[in-house]
């Protein structure tokens, strides 16, 4: 059995971070993610540990490949979003899991304002 076998098809966003063009904030350049992942619930306690703003929202562990995007302060570089149940999510955090048998990243995605 492998990771690959739990594993749905998802799209996302990713954006570039904002530049400054003659004293103007412009928008980043936005690019579709298509990628498979395993999407699952947070159990009770796990939504507790939450602050206390992220508690009331729709949230889930994306389990993936590859390293998905949380927002950065010092670059502006904005989270990476994913498309779920018709939702917008936004990664609020990103936990790598790698080691020698089944590498892979652990982001929580909760539901975008």
């Amino acid at each position: 059995m492998s990771f690959a076998e739990f594993n749905q098809p998802l799209t996302g966003t990713r954006r570039a971070a904002d530049t400054l063009t003659r004293g103007r904030a412009v928008a980043g350049a936005t690019s579709v993610l298509n990628f498979s992942a395993s999407v699952q619930p947070l159990t009770g306690n796990e939504r507790q540990a939450l602050p206390e703003g992220l508690r009331e929202r729709g949230r889930y562990y994306i389990y993936t490949s590859f390293a998905l995007r949380t927002e950065d302060q010092t670059t502006k570089t904005p989270a990476d979003e994913v498309d779920l149940f018709g939702k917008k999510y936004k990664v609020v955090l990103l936990e790598p899991w790698q080691n020698n048998i089944l590498g892979h990243y652990k982001a929580l995605v909760s539901e975008a304002d």
